[in-house]
């Protein structure tokens, strides 16, 4: 195996072993026809079933495997293949099949028409999928783009091309839970797509359920967005406002004799003071996420061109 190679392609692979021969085949295939230089970087999440054993059975020079103690999660496995890819392009791909590999070389053929930092392979549709997957999927990239500013791209996932330019800048992070499919598109790289019709699931089903998806959302809303807490401040505000409405009524009406005595002041006190502390609460949570954001020292800006003569 070259140590600079051209191609790197990562897979994340958590209890494949239905697949993993088949993927594994198709995948050498289509990687030994492009006549490049490559490397194959196999990250087992921690499987708990016969994967790891068929992988070890495999015979291919440019094979590299890595395997978790654990199941840490598909985002852990992707930093750890970007840290360990030595290629000039870097290719992401899940082990599912339903990412094709004979997509590779579309990957690789856009980046060189158009010199794109980033390449996405774009879902065509996902008639495929289950009508609940369709929707959360949907939702997710809509509540995602509205909470963060991101012009995520629908249907983006994790089956994509960087270059080493990317790599580097990603590996050199320093913040902690790095959720790629936001992370990438917030740098602002020269970007291309192409689109794929992803295969039908042959075996086994997804690894991201309900609760998974529930957590990839949240970790997402947490790493890229305080507007939750910016909420709180215009939910104190509207609060506040409606409850110096409801006081000028009752004074109004007190004057008037209109009112039972006691309970409307009341409420009325308590809708105040609650609407006082959302306030605050929402201006000390603004103070916290600048720190937040400050933590995490992503960069502002990215220089592409170090030649400063």
């Amino acid at each position: 195996m070259k140590v600079n190679p051209e191609v790197s392609v990562i897979v994340p692979i958590y209890n494949e072993e239905m697949s993993i021969q088949e993927f594994s085949s198709e995948l050498k295939k289509q990687l030994d026809s492009l006549k490049v230089s490559y490397e194959v970087i196999y990250i087992n999440d921690g499987s708990t079933d016969r994967t790891q054993e068929l992988i070890d059975s495999l015979t291919w020079s440019q094979l590299r495997k890595f395997e978790f103690q654990s199941n840490a999660g598909h985002m852990y496995a992707l930093e750890v293949g970007y840290a360990k890819s030595q290629g000039k392009l870097i290719i992401t791909i899940d082990s599912d099949l339903q990412h094709p590999p004979n997509y590779i070389k579309k990957l690789i053929e856009r980046q060189k028409n158009t010199g794109a930092d980033v390449v996405y392979g774009i879902r065509d549709s996902r008639e495929e999928d289950r009508r609940f997957k369709r929707w959360s999927a949907a939702s997710y990239y809509f509540l995602m783009r509205k909470l963060s500013g991101i012009n995520i791209r629908t249907n983006a996932a994790d089956f994509r091309l960087i270059t080493k330019f990317v790599r580097d800048i990603l590996v050199n992070l320093e913040e902690e839970n790095k959720v790629y499919r936001l992370l990438i598109p917030s740098l602002n790289f020269k970007e291309a797509a192409i689109y794929f019709k992803a295969d039908t699931r042959k075996y086994g089903k997804s690894k991201y359920g309900i609760k998974k998806m529930g957590m990839l959302a949240i970790s997402s809303v947490l790493n890229f967005s305080i507007k939750p807490l910016r909420w709180a401040i215009w939910i104190g505000l509207l609060v506040v406002t409606l409850s110096l409405f409801w006081l000028s009524f009752i004074l109004i009406a007190q004057i008037n004799g209109w009112l039972i005595q006691g309970w409307a002041s009341l409420i009325g006190a308590i809708i105040l003071f609650s609407g006082v502390q959302l306030l605050i609460l929402g201006v000390l949570g603004q103070y916290i996420g600048q720190i937040y954001v400050g933590a995490k020292k992503r960069p502002r800006y990215i220089l592409k061109n170090f030649n400063d003569k």
